[in-house]
């Protein structure tokens, strides 16, 4: 029962007295339940802890990198949608026209933004893969070439799309502080897709901004 020897030779006296012994064992629960409690509240910590180890893995930002990014012969699907949270009705889209035609694609789906400036509604989005040769463009879908961009701000980020704004915000704080400006349209690279993983936890995803020195 959780009994030390002192207490052990404590309470023998009173294996005769009922009463007295019910308050010996009435004071050991209540001794065991404050040790529960307290043991209960650590485990409580040590989850809380493990979540917030979680909740930062899956939301890593890694740092900024600048770096060209070369030309690449793409198939194209370019339309306005609704919303950037509509953004997947495209790559649906684009997918069954590739099936339909049996065309082969490369690792590194990309969108890009053709918007000036952040939208609520109606957004001028453009999805690309790249592919290993090119084919007899379809409207609205069509082969042709991404332009390289000669110098770019990059950033990554782990886990669910949902970190998208997490890692602006880094990347707009990291030109501001280092005097770029932006210098074209913004892309974003899907490095590890959901054909790739099971959980959006193991998404790896990198934005691309051309950018030049501030004037």
């Amino acid at each position: 029962m959780g009994f030390g020897v002192e207490e052990i030779e404590e309470i023998l006296p009173c294996f005769g007295d009922v009463a007295a012994m019910k308050i010996a064992l009435a004071r050991k629960s209540s001794e065991i339940r404050t040790a529960i409690a307290a043991e209960q509240h650590k485990l409580e910590k040590i989850a809380a802890l493990c979540g917030a180890l979680d909740k930062e893995r899956v939301n890593v930002i890694y740092d900024v990198e600048l770096k060209a990014i070369k030309a690449q012969q793409v198939l194209s699907l370019r339309e306005i949608i609704p919303s950037y949270d509509a953004e997947g009705m495209l790559w649906e889209k684009l997918g069954r026209f590739m099936a339909e035609n049996s065309i082969v694609c490369d690792k590194g789906g990309c969108a890009i933004y053709h918007d000036a400036e952040y939208k609520e509604s109606d957004v001028d989005v453009e999805i690309t893969v790249p592919v290993p040769q090119t084919g007899v463009s379809k409207k609205p879908f069509q082969f042709k070439e991404l332009e390289a961009i000669p110098l770019a701000a990059t950033i990554r980020f782990s886990g669910p799309y949902e970190g998208t704004s997490a890692a602006m915000e880094k990347l707009a704080a990291w030109l501001e502080e280092n005097g770029y400006e932006v210098d074209g349209l913004i892309r974003g690279l899907s490095v590890i897709t959901p054909a790739d993983v099971q959980s959006p936890d193991d998404y790896l995803t990198e934005i691309q901004v051309p950018v030049k020195k501030a004037g």
